[in-house]
C-alpha cells in the first residue's frame, strides 16, 4: 500500500519549516487551535515551534462532535477568550481545525496575526457555507500545498502537461472544456490525480521489473529513493516509508482585493 498524501506528522514537520523559514511568527506569542482528535498533533506542533525558539502559550481543542455546529462556535468562543488571556498574538490553526478557528477569530474580532495550515480553511464558499466570516482572514497567512491553478500558471511539477495532454486528447465534444480558466474546478483535480496515480505506480513497477508481485514491487518501493510525479514538488520512497510527499507546502498571503490566497 503506498500512500500518496504524507503522515499527518510529517506534513506539519515540512509545514512548519515553511513557516518556520519565513519568519512570520518571530516576536510573537502562539495560541495552537486543534479538534478533539488533532490535540496530540498540536502537542507535536508545540514541541516543533518552541525548538525553533517562538513561544507557544496556548493549546485548545474542542470536545463537541463535528454534527453539532452550533455547540462547536460556543466551545471555539471560550477558548478564543483563553487566547486572549493567555496573552496569545498569533494563533495557528491545527491542521483540520482551521474553518472553526476562522469562524471564532472572525466572530470575536480579531486583530492578531493568523496560520491557517489546511486547504479548507482558504476556501471561502466553505467558510460562508457555515455561516462563517472572513474577516480574520485579512493579513493572514495560509502554509497549504499549491493547487493545480498555481502550478500550472507557474509552470511547475508538470500540471500543465497533464492538463494538456488529457485537453488535447479530446476533439470539440469533450465532456468538459480544459483550459486556463477552468483550472480552478473538482474536474481539474480528478485529472492530475490520476497522473499522479499513473506515474507513481509506474515508476516503481519499472523498477521492479517484469516479474511484478506484490513483493517485487514492496522490494521496489524500498529502493527507489527520491523522485517527483504531477503536481508535487518533492518525494520519496524508501524502508519503512510509504507516504509519498515530502514537500508540497508553499506559503500564500490573502489578498483581500481579490479574497483569496496568493503565492506570497
Amino acid at each position: 500500500m503506498i500512500g500518496f498524501l504524507p503522515l499527518a506528522e510529517r506534513a506539519v514537520d515540512a509545514q512548519l519549516a515553511t513557516l518556520i523559514n519565513s519568519g512570520r511568527l518571530e516576536g510573537h506569542k502562539v495560541a495552537l487551535s486543534a479538534t478533539p482528535t488533532t490535540i496530540e498533533l498540536a502537542d507535536t506542533m508545540k514541541g516543533i515551534l518552541e525548538g525553533a525558539g517562538i513561544e507557544v502559550v496556548s493549546v485548545t481543542n474542542f470536545q463537541s462532535p463535528s454534527s453539532d455546529q452550533f455547540a462547536i462556535d460556543n466551545e471555539m468562543d471560550v477558548n478564543f477568550e483563553r487566547w486572549v488571556s493567555e496573552g496569545a498574538d498569533a494563533v495557528v490553526a491545527v491542521p483540520g481545525a482551521s474553518v472553526p478557528t476562522t469562524g471564532a477569530l472572525s466572530r470575536n474580532g480579531w486583530d492578531g496575526a493568523y496560520v491557517v495550515t489546511d486547504s479548507p480553511g482558504t476556501d471561502l464558499g466553505l467558510l460562508e457555507g457555515f455561516g462563517y466570516g472572513a474577516e480574520a482572514l485579512v493579513g493572514s497567512i495560509a502554509i497549504v500545498p499549491a493547487d493545480n491553478a498555481d502550478l500550472y500558471e507557474a509552470g511547475q511539477a508538470g500540471v500543465k502537461e497533464c492538463i494538456d495532454t488529457f485537453d488535447n486528447a479530446f476533439d470539440d465534444d469533450a465532456p468538459v472544456e480544459l483550459r486556463p480558466e477552468d483550472l480552478r474546478t473538482s474536474v481539474v483535480g480528478l485529472i492530475v490525480r490520476s497522473c499522479q496515480a499513473l506515474e507513481l505506480f509506474k515508476m516503481i513497477a519499472e523498477l521492479a521489473g517484469p516479474d511484478l508481485t506484490n513483493d517485487s514491487f514492496d522490494a521496489a518501493a524500498d529502493e527507489i529513493g527520491a523522485f517527483t510525479v504531477t503536481g508535487v514538488l518533492g518525494g520519496s520512497l524508501g524502508p519503512g516509508k510509504r507516504d509519498y510527499i515530502d514537500a508540497g507546502t508553499a506559503l500564500f498571503v490573502f489578498d483581500e482585493e481579490l479574497q483569496r490566497f496568493v503565492l506570497g
